[in-house]
């Protein structure tokens, strides 16, 4: 019988809602290339400074030499969070980092995540792996979503899956395949409406629970292109921005009902959702921002009366996604799948990212 091997491995996490760098530093146990147990030992949330968050919110209107600059301090901000983890986790042998997405669009092969792993690799003296999506937009997938390689072999036991970020995703199982998909926006979304009332997120949904219907945003949404697309599909970040957001404000709304409609709206494409899966009940893993988002999850529940809605605890709410990029960086490492085909559309499954030792 093969020995197990235990791999500490560091996941950071940037995602599109802006709200910080998530860092998870897990062990992972494996035998005979098979995954036995794994353990998080530590997670936190650093804010992004604001000289970067602000770039961040329009990265593509950035100057080709501002962009380089941004990424050079991006890159430095991660090695600054990462390097303190290191002396304290002094086992850790791997770092996998996400990097931050500016740009997807699979339909022209293109994904860009600001993040230079020869940098991190040399200055933090770990090999580290990043870049994952590249090989799988190359054997035709659609690069995205990552997380059903996480509900498959981390959490397993749950009908549906979805992590409510700055996108709102979600996983299954049909026809004994995975199905994964971006449903639409979510905390992007959210959040930028409440930056109009001076914070940075709307606290428990509030703001939203005090607004009001606006039957004719509600109807542009359920309506819109994307929502209505098959999958495998996936949403570009500045598409979210030009094709939402933007066509949103023209609706000249109050904040609070920009917020009750677009809520409403998640709730009924959550529904529309199960209905396409075909199941009419069972339950539901929550992670990510928007799981705190109590008025939210009401709606979610009352437009979906026969699924059980579970949040588990707030470590796997807010670091679901940075425990999944330190388990696809090791699977890199032993150049075993990252990638599953039936989700993202490629013709097989995927060993993904680049790896950089130190």
């Amino acid at each position: 019988m093969s020995s197990v091997e235990q791999h500490t491995v560091i996941g950071l996490m940037s995602g599109s809602s802006l709200d910080g760098l998530d860092l998870a530093v897990c062990t992972f146990y494996m035998q005979g290339g098979v995954l036995t147990k794994w353990d998080l030992h530590h997670a936190e949330t650093i804010p992004l400074p604001y000289y970067l968050k602000e770039q961040l919110y329009a990265p593509l209107s950035l100057a080709l030499r501002q962009m380089e600059t941004l990424e050079n301090e991006l890159s430095q901000f991660f090695i600054d969070c990462t390097l303190p983890l290191t002396k304290k986790f002094s086992n850790t042998d791997l770092i996998g980092s996400h990097g931050h997405t500016i740009q997807h669009l699979p339909s022209e092969k293109i994904t860009r995540q600001l993040g230079l792993v020869d940098m991190m690799a040399k200055k933090i003296g770990k090999t580290v792996v990043g870049d994952f999506r590249q090989q799988d937009l190359q054997a035709g997938g659609v690069g995205t979503p990552m997380a059903p390689l996480a509900d498959r072999d981390l959490f397993p036991g749950y009908d549906f899956y979805m992590n409510i970020g700055g996108i709102a995703n979600i996983s299954y199982v049909q026809n004994k395949k995975w199905v994964a998909f971006d449903v639409s926006p979510a905390n992007q979304v959210l959040n930028y409406f409440a930056n109009k009332e001076g914070v940075d997120f709307d606290k428990d949904g509030d703001m939203a629970e005090e607004g009001n219907l606006s039957s004719d945003l509600l109807k542009f949404l359920l309506n819109h292109p994307y929502a209505n697309q098959p999958h495998p599909k996936a949403l570009d970040n500045d598409e979210v921005k030009q094709e939402w957001i933007i066509p949103m404000e023209k609706f000249a709304l109050s904040v609070r009902d920009q917020l009750f409609t677009f809520t409403e709206f998640l709730a009924l494409q959550l529904q529309k959702t199960f209905a396409q899966a075909g199941k009419e009940g069972g339950n539901i893993l929550l992670s990510g921002g928007g799981t705190h988002n109590k008025y939210l999850i009401e709606r979610f529940k009352y437009h979906n009366p026969n699924i059980e809605f579970i949040s588990p605890n707030d470590q796997t709410i807010d670091f679901k996604e940075a425990i999944l990029i330190a388990y696809a960086a090791l699977l890199k490492k032993l150049e075993m799948p990252n990638f599953i085909g039936s989700v993202t559309g490629a013709n097989q499954d995927v060993v993904g990212g680049t790896l950089c030792t130190a």
